[in-house]
């Protein structure tokens, strides 16, 4: 078996670029080297500022003819078809076969003999392909040639076994061989590679950690020990750890100190601006406060033991620090109400108008999202009318990330009520799958309404997300609706709530038919819904069940019976439940696909047996009790199915006494209206039909 090395090494590649070309490395070799029919015991990518690259174990020396078919069109149809086939296939009427597809009919097929070729030509047209051909978020050209890539190639290291493997390049300054480069300044000189393992060995003698994961956890480990030295704990971020391993090919962990005037800044400024223009980590104190210290992570080994550096960045550090204290002092000499003045001129998108105009809309809707007190719904609303003003502060235009943020900040510092400040702090909230819903009133009512507003506005503009395409978010803002209504358990009828954010759109949005619109929306919102009831681990079946037969609207109602119908279908009570359903339903839709009409009218009149009486009895029972169940302050669902499920012995004994195919057919259809009058009264909670049996 052979063994395949290639590192393509180049200028810096941008850190949020190289994991996913690592992947993108290992899915094309996969696929090509599948293509030829080759196989291997490992294959490994490996990716650092400077250089990306893969080993393969296991390859094939040799590969072994094969035979490749190909599929022409059905026998008997078109001869210019077959005629095409031919062509492309090179094939005449004497090589081509004929051969049945088991459902499908008869075709055509080509075989051909595909003779063996070296692996040292497969990978030599494999690896020019590859680099041809690879996507970068953003590539360039140098100097006069037609390639592209991230940022200038400098060399290739190409080896299958010990032997150099040819790789065509445009830029013949691009040596392939055996050679490689260590760290830019501890270890510049070049030097020659045997096997991956040599590879491996020789770059850490040279200053170069070539395993992202292994410098990530070189990373945390020397951050925690320079905390624990000085009592502290380092602030985890997984995000910021990601971007630092792809700075450096060898890291090095230094502590720096932050100047005690700046600690007076709010946290969330101080780890923006050490982690945003910085890339620092932030230390805390072990009350979890922010500690006056920042962990800077250094390419760097030096004779001083880092002291420059450190130096250097807290010079960097104390600049950028300053900014953000002038903002912070400049921003509060104006009031969050004059700063909101400014938002009827910031264009929140061409054809849905200003954040002005979205802030009132926003003021109107809140009262409707608010599930408390007359003061929480004066609150709300004064949230909303301040809850963008800080889009136009110093602060927030700097550091984008911080809006809400610093908007919470100001009207507390500024006198508002706690839950106005908190309110505006909150309501872009959650961020993502694994950010915190708010649960205060008033900041639910905030966040609710501004993004249903959001969502209304883009679908009356006719702005819709299509495939991966998500510019504005907006499947995020359906996420943050869904998770608001059903982790606070809110009994609101988002269909209501879209009628009244229609309503409020300027007249240039409500061109469009109001119905079709928010119909449209509702669909988009019911997908939503089912992918959010996947990640809770509800199977499809009882998903689909619910919400064809019980969505009005009410996400709430729909996660409740969702859940208990979950349960109870774990029962033998839900096992009786769904097999009366089938039965009853079975003879129903076969009557009806024979042409029957029935409408669940039942004449007790043309009843001949006790069993048809007695079923009617009960159904007529059973829907008084499945009634009033519902009628509850908090339905009980789980009520109403055991009620139904205890059906079954009155089903079964119509069933085996009543011939439902009755010759008279009045009488006939009278038994189908009976059975259809208790498969209506079972969908009261749900399209049992869509459940697997």
């Amino acid at each position: 078996m052979a063994q395949y090395l290639l590192e393509l090494f180049t200028e810096e590649i941008p850190a949020r670029m190289q994991a996913n070309a690592a992947q993108q490395l290992k899915e094309r070799f996969e696929e090509k080297l599948g293509a030829e029919g080759l196989t291997f015991e490992l294959l490994e990518t490996f990716v650092t500022p400077r250089r990306l690259g893969i080993a393969i174990q296991g390859l094939p020396r040799h590969q072994n003819d094969r035979t490749e078919e190909k599929k022409g069109p059905r026998v008997g149809s078109d001869p210019k078809a077959l005629e095409g086939f031919l062509m492309s296939t090179g094939a005449t009427l004497e090589t081509i076969k004929e051969k049945e597809i088991p459902g499908k009919g008869t075709f055509y097929f080509f075989q051909q003999k595909i003779q063996a070729k070296s692996i040292e030509g497969i990978l030599t047209a494999i690896v020019s392909s590859i680099i041809q051909e690879f996507l970068w978020p953003k590539s360039m050209h140098w100097a006069s040639y037609n390639m592209t890539w991230v940022r200038p190639l400098r060399s290739i290291l190409s080896l299958l076994d010990d032997k150099v493997l040819p790789v065509m390049v445009e830029d013949p300054n691009v040596i392939v061989g055996k050679n490689t480069h260590g760290h830019r300044f501890l270890s510049p000189e070049i030097f020659m590679i045997k096997d991956f393992n040599d590879y491996k060995n020789q770059l850490n003698k040279h200053y170069v950690m070539v395993d992202a994961e292994e410098r990530a956890k070189t990373i945390m480990d020397q951050l925690h020990h320079l905390a624990d030295g000085k009592d502290l704990t380092l602030k985890e971020d997984a995000a910021l750890l990601q971007e630092v391993r792809g700075l450096v090919e060898w890291p090095v962990a230094l502590l720096g100190k932050i100047d005690d005037r700046f600690m007076t800044l709010p946290p969330e400024v101080l780890e923006t601006t050490m982690k945003t223009h910085q890339k620092y980590f932030s230390l805390l104190n072990q009350n979890g406060t922010p500690a006056p210290y920042f962990g800077v992570i250094s390419n760097m080994t030096t004779i001083d033991q880092g002291a420059q550096i450190v130096e250097g960045n807290e010079r960097v550090l104390r600049a950028r620090l300053a900014d953000a204290e002038f903002f912070w002092t400049q921003d509060q000499k104006k009031s969050l109400d004059i700063w909101a003045k400014g938002l009827d001129t910031l264009i929140f998108h061409e054809k849905i108008g200003s954040v002005g105009d979205r802030i009132k809309r926003v003021t109107a809707l809140a009262p409707s999202c608010v599930v408390g007190n007359n003061d929480q719904v004066t609150q709300a609303q004064r949230a909303a009318c301040l809850a963008k003003a800080d889009l136009l502060t110093g602060m927030v235009g700097e550091f984008p990330e911080l809006q809400g943020i610093m908007g919470g900040y100001y009207a507390a510092r500024a006198g508002e009520n706690p839950a106005v400040a908190q309110a505006i702090r909150e309501h872009y909230s959650p961020l993502g799958p694994s950010d915190t819903v708010p649960t205060a009133p008033v900041s639910v009512a905030l966040a609710l309404a501004d993004k249903i507003d959001v969502l209304v506005s883009f679908w009356a503009a006719g702005i819709e997300p299509t495939g991966s395409k998500d510019p504005y978010a907006l499947r995020r803002s359906a996420l943050g609706v869904i998770r608001f209504i059903i982790e606070n358990n809110m009994a609101l009828s988002l269909r209501d709530l879209f009628s009244k954010a229609y309503d409020l759109l300027p007249t240039s949005l409500q061109k469009s038919d109001k119905d079709k619109v928010l119909q449209s929306l509702e669909t988009f919102m019911v997908n939503r819904l089912k992918v959010f009831f996947k990640g809770l681990g509800f199977e499809s079946g009882p998903i689909e069940a619910v919400l064809s037969k019980k969505w009005d609207g009410h996400i709430q109602q729909a996660h409740q019976v969702l859940k208990a119908l979950g349960d109870f279908l774990k029962t033998d009570l839900g096992q009786d439940l769904m097999t009366t359903y089938k039965r009853i339903s079975n003879s129903v839709d076969q009557a009806i696909r024979s042409g029957i009409v029935l409408n669940g009218l039942v004449d007790p009149e043309l009843f001949e047996g006790e069993e048809e009486k007695i079923l009617f009895d009960v159904i007529k029972t059973f829907r008084l009790d499945v009634e009033g169940f519902l009628k509850q302050q908090l339905p009980h669902y789980e009520g109403v199915m055991s009620r139904l499920a205890t059906l079954r012995p009155y089903a079964d004994a119509f069933f085996d006494k009543v011939t439902v195919q009755a010759e008279d057919m009045k009488v006939r259809t009278n038994r189908l209206n009976l059975l259809y009058s208790a498969r209506t009264l079972m969908d009261c909670i749900a399209d049992f039909s869509l459940i697997p049996l």
